[in-house]
């Protein structure tokens, strides 16, 4: 995601990470597919590898079920940013 990220700086667009994680809170990809156009990798510690816009649309509809089951939601709480940009504070 870092990768994504220093990229989407560099072309002056919205922080992909952010948009990751409120796409996993909404269960919606089809911003991601935008931030992300090319081959997409997600390497998810409980779900393995997620290649591909297929998988991810996939992965994103399966973990919005899991934390509405849960009645959970993602937040974030801190963040950092290796070499600075425009997300470190």
């Amino acid at each position: 995601m870092e990768l994504a990220r220093r990229q989407t700086c560099a072309a002056d667009q919205a922080d992909p990470v952010a948009q990751y994680f409120t796409a996993l809170n909404e269960g919606d990809s089809r911003a991601l597919e935008t931030v992300w156009p090319g081959e997409v990798v997600i390497h998810d510690p409980s779900a393995g590898e997620i290649r591909g816009h297929k998988q991810l649309r996939r992965f994103v509809s399966q973990n919005q079920s899991w934390l509405a089951e849960r009645h959970a939601r993602i937040e974030t709480v801190a963040s950092t940013c290796v070499g600075g940009g425009p997300w470190s504070t």
